[in-house]
């Protein structure tokens, strides 16, 4: 009878641990999972303000060469000495001068080598008359 009574305690402990087990392996796998789920969001925002630290730069180094390319062109700058003057004419005064100017680099483009500089000079001059 002893027997039957330690083998029945035995049967309810190992059903009672055997009920236990897998509630606390789902809690152990939960709070890994928890955790994992930090490691990765917290990674994430390493990786996230990386890039944003790199397109900063990136952006800043585009504007500024963008910048040194306008300052070290000749043409460019020349063109922007003309632009106060051109603010300065009237309206159609200005829409003349821009198809003056069209005109000489039409001229420019069409003419050979051999009249380029006689042509450019004439319409420049009559611009100016």
């Amino acid at each position: 009878m002893m027997m039957k009574e330690m083998n029945e305690i035995k049967m309810k402990r190992m059903k009672i641990s055997a009920h236990l087990k897998p509630k606390q392996e789902s809690m152990k796998r939960k709070l890994f999972l928890i955790q994992k789920k930090k490691k990765e969001t917290t990674m994430y925002d390493r990786l996230l303000a990386l890039e944003e630290k790199k397109m900063a730069k990136l952006s800043a180094m585009s504007s500024t060469n963008d910048n040194n390319h306008y300052n070290n062109d000749s043409d460019y700058m020349f063109l922007m000495s003309l632009l106060p003057q051109m603010k300065s004419l009237p309206s159609l005064r200005n829409m003349y001068m821009r198809l003056k100017i069209q005109q000489l680099f039409i001229t420019e483009q069409k003419c050979s080598k051999s009249c380029r500089y006689i042509a450019s000079f004439t319409i420049f001059v009559s611009v100016f008359n």
